[in-house]
Protein backbone atom coordinates (compact mmCIF):
# COMPACT_ATOMS: atom_id res chain seq x y z
CA UNK A 1 0.00 0.00 0.00
CA UNK A 2 1.30 3.70 -1.11
CA UNK A 3 2.39 5.54 1.73
CA UNK A 4 0.95 8.89 2.67
CA UNK A 5 2.92 11.78 3.01
CA UNK A 6 1.59 14.96 4.86
CA UNK A 7 2.10 18.55 3.70
CA UNK A 8 5.16 19.54 4.92
CA UNK A 9 6.95 16.10 4.29
CA UNK A 10 6.06 17.47 0.20
CA UNK A 11 7.18 20.90 0.92
CA UNK A 12 10.47 19.23 2.19
CA UNK A 13 10.83 16.81 -0.86
CA UNK A 14 10.34 19.42 -3.92
CA UNK A 15 12.22 22.19 -1.74
CA UNK A 16 15.28 20.08 -1.38
CA UNK A 17 17.93 21.17 -3.37
CA UNK A 18 16.86 24.82 -3.26
CA UNK A 19 19.27 27.64 -2.04
CA UNK A 20 18.94 31.38 -1.28
CA UNK A 21 21.09 34.04 -2.72
CA UNK A 22 23.19 36.33 -0.68
CA UNK A 23 21.15 39.06 -1.20
CA UNK A 24 17.95 37.19 -0.14
CA UNK A 25 19.94 35.98 3.03
CA UNK A 26 20.41 39.50 3.78
CA UNK A 27 17.09 40.68 2.88
CA UNK A 28 15.84 38.26 5.39
CA UNK A 29 17.92 39.05 8.20
CA UNK A 30 17.25 43.02 7.49
CA UNK A 31 13.81 42.19 8.00
CA UNK A 32 14.09 40.10 10.94
CA UNK A 33 16.03 42.57 12.72
CA UNK A 34 13.74 45.18 11.45
CA UNK A 35 11.06 43.15 13.23
CA UNK A 36 12.87 42.43 16.29
CA UNK A 37 13.80 45.96 16.96
CA UNK A 38 10.12 47.37 16.34
CA UNK A 39 9.35 44.92 18.73
CA UNK A 40 11.93 46.31 20.97
CA UNK A 41 11.15 50.11 21.04
CA UNK A 42 7.55 49.29 21.36
CA UNK A 43 8.20 47.47 24.27
CA UNK A 44 10.46 50.54 25.59
CA UNK A 45 7.78 52.73 24.61
CA UNK A 46 5.06 50.88 27.09
CA UNK A 47 7.04 50.78 29.72
CA UNK A 48 7.44 46.80 29.54
CA UNK A 49 11.82 47.13 29.29
CA UNK A 50 13.86 49.32 30.46
CA UNK A 51 16.08 52.13 28.57
CA UNK A 52 19.31 49.65 29.80
CA UNK A 53 18.05 46.71 28.51
CA UNK A 54 17.02 48.26 25.05
CA UNK A 55 20.67 49.55 25.23
CA UNK A 56 22.02 46.13 25.93
CA UNK A 57 20.07 44.51 23.39
CA UNK A 58 21.08 47.26 20.54
CA UNK A 59 24.67 46.85 21.28
CA UNK A 60 24.33 42.54 21.38
CA UNK A 61 22.42 42.85 18.30
CA UNK A 62 25.06 45.13 16.30
CA UNK A 63 27.80 42.46 16.71
CA UNK A 64 26.34 40.56 14.19
CA UNK A 65 24.25 43.01 12.33
CA UNK A 66 26.24 46.23 12.03
CA UNK A 67 23.08 48.19 10.74
CA UNK A 68 21.14 47.65 13.60
CA UNK A 69 21.78 51.41 14.67
CA UNK A 70 20.52 52.56 11.85
CA UNK A 71 17.04 50.72 11.90
CA UNK A 72 16.82 51.92 15.42
CA UNK A 73 17.03 55.29 14.90
CA UNK A 74 14.85 54.74 12.29
CA UNK A 75 12.44 52.93 14.08
CA UNK A 76 12.50 55.75 17.34
CA UNK A 77 12.00 58.25 14.57
CA UNK A 78 9.21 56.69 13.30
CA UNK A 79 7.84 56.79 16.72
CA UNK A 80 8.08 60.92 16.91
CA UNK A 81 4.72 62.31 17.14
CA UNK A 82 4.55 66.30 16.87
CA UNK A 83 1.34 66.94 18.68
CA UNK A 84 2.31 64.19 21.71
CA UNK A 85 4.80 63.54 24.34
CA UNK A 86 8.13 62.72 23.09
CA UNK A 87 10.17 61.96 26.12
CA UNK A 88 10.99 58.54 26.23
CA UNK A 89 11.74 58.58 22.17
CA UNK A 90 14.19 61.20 22.77
CA UNK A 91 15.49 59.77 25.93
CA UNK A 92 16.36 56.31 23.63
CA UNK A 93 17.53 58.29 20.70
CA UNK A 94 20.00 60.43 22.63
CA UNK A 95 20.99 57.42 24.91
CA UNK A 96 21.17 54.33 23.50
CA UNK A 97 21.36 55.38 19.43
CA UNK A 98 24.00 58.49 20.92
CA UNK A 99 22.41 61.24 18.44
CA UNK A 100 22.04 64.76 19.45
CA UNK A 101 17.94 65.19 19.33
CA UNK A 102 18.10 69.32 19.14
CA UNK A 103 17.43 69.53 15.18
CA UNK A 104 13.83 67.04 15.85
CA UNK A 105 13.58 69.20 18.97
CA UNK A 106 13.88 72.27 17.10
CA UNK A 107 11.08 70.79 14.15
CA UNK A 108 8.76 69.69 16.84
CA UNK A 109 8.54 72.94 18.56
CA UNK A 110 8.19 74.80 15.09
CA UNK A 111 5.26 72.45 14.12
CA UNK A 112 3.27 73.22 17.36
CA UNK A 113 3.55 77.11 16.66
CA UNK A 114 2.76 76.90 13.17
CA UNK A 115 -0.21 75.14 14.95
CA UNK A 116 -1.11 77.32 17.56
CA UNK A 117 -0.68 80.02 14.68
CA UNK A 118 -2.83 78.02 12.51
CA UNK A 119 -5.50 77.48 15.66
CA UNK A 120 -5.84 81.18 16.12
CA UNK A 121 -6.44 81.95 12.55
CA UNK A 122 -9.29 79.96 12.32
CA UNK A 123 -11.03 81.23 15.81
CA UNK A 124 -10.60 84.78 14.19
CA UNK A 125 -12.38 83.73 11.27
CA UNK A 126 -14.98 81.52 13.08
CA UNK A 127 -15.51 84.40 15.39
CA UNK A 128 -16.07 86.77 11.99
CA UNK A 129 -18.32 84.15 10.70
CA UNK A 130 -20.52 83.88 13.74
CA UNK A 131 -20.90 87.69 14.06
CA UNK A 132 -22.04 87.96 10.60
CA UNK A 133 -24.95 85.88 11.86
CA UNK A 134 -25.04 88.18 14.75
CA UNK A 135 -23.70 85.92 17.22
CA UNK A 136 -21.71 87.27 19.24
CA UNK A 137 -20.46 88.00 23.08
CA UNK A 138 -18.27 87.46 25.87
CA UNK A 139 -19.85 83.77 26.13
CA UNK A 140 -19.17 82.56 22.26
CA UNK A 141 -15.81 81.02 21.99
CA UNK A 142 -15.15 79.63 18.76
CA UNK A 143 -13.79 75.67 18.45
CA UNK A 144 -10.92 75.93 15.98
CA UNK A 145 -10.85 72.01 17.07
CA UNK A 146 -13.72 71.34 15.27
CA UNK A 147 -13.01 73.05 12.27
CA UNK A 148 -12.41 70.86 8.96
CA UNK A 149 -9.86 73.55 7.82
CA UNK A 150 -7.80 73.03 10.70
CA UNK A 151 -7.99 69.63 10.70
CA UNK A 152 -7.07 69.27 6.90
CA UNK A 153 -4.57 71.44 7.87
CA UNK A 154 -2.98 69.42 10.71
CA UNK A 155 -2.97 66.55 8.46
CA UNK A 156 -1.19 68.49 5.52
CA UNK A 157 1.19 69.63 8.34
CA UNK A 158 1.81 65.78 9.80
CA UNK A 159 2.55 64.97 6.46
CA UNK A 160 5.24 67.63 5.93
CA UNK A 161 6.61 66.85 9.51
CA UNK A 162 7.00 63.03 8.60
CA UNK A 163 8.75 63.57 5.36
CA UNK A 164 11.01 66.28 6.78
CA UNK A 165 12.05 63.95 9.79
CA UNK A 166 12.40 61.01 7.00
CA UNK A 167 14.83 64.16 5.10
CA UNK A 168 16.56 64.19 7.83
CA UNK A 169 17.06 61.02 8.71
CA UNK A 170 18.43 59.94 5.55
CA UNK A 171 20.95 62.62 5.77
Amino acid sequence: MAEIKSTLELIMERTRNLTMTSEEKESLQRKEATGKIKGSVQKYLDGLIGLDTLKSEMEESEKNFPDYRKIMESALRERLNPEGENRKVFEALEQAVGIDTSPLRDRIDRFRRKMETEKEKIAVRLKGELADRHISGSAVIPNPARSEALQAGIRKMKEDFQKEIARVRDN
